[in-house]
């Protein structure tokens, strides 16, 4: 097994081989000294949940990633489904949260809380659509 298909077996084991939507969790996995990793978000009840859902989401991911020794960064990209005015939906980057290594290693993951993202992440994306959503 490749590092990119082991990655991707570890992260369906930890968040399931499917959404709560039934798309497949995992959409990409590019393993190196820079990880890209894409998975699809669970739909949530509230929207005011969304954000946090996601941001949970990568929390669950990151160790897995850094469990290879060779990887300095990763990103993890949560993608979601959007609806527009007319009622078009599409799938896109939700969330996007980049680390190092070096602050990977500073992270007690069990106790971590995502609202500290941030803080602490070298790179943090919210779509405008989740926060207002979040907001609302």
């Amino acid at each position: 097994m490749n590092p990119d298909e082991l990655l991707t077996k570890e992260i369906n084991e930890k968040l399931g081989k499917k959404t709560n939507e039934g798309k497949e969790t995992v959409v990409t996995v590019e393993t190196g000294d820079y990880t890209k990793v894409i998975i699809n978000g669970d739909q949530t009840l509230s929207n005011k949940d969304l954000e946090k859902s996601m941001l949970l989401e990568t929390k669950n991911v990151f160790p897995l990633i850094f469990k290879d020794k060779d990887i300095q960064k990763a990103m993890v990209t949560v993608k979601t489904t959007f609806v527009d005015k007319y009622g078009k939906e599409s799938d896109d980057d939700g969330i996007r949260v980049l680390l190092t290594r070096e602050t990977n290693n500073k992270i007690v993951w069990e106790n971590f809380d995502v609202d500290n993202y941030p803080d602490v992440a070298e790179s943090l994306y919210i779509h405008p659509a989740v926060i207002d959503a979040t907001n609302e």
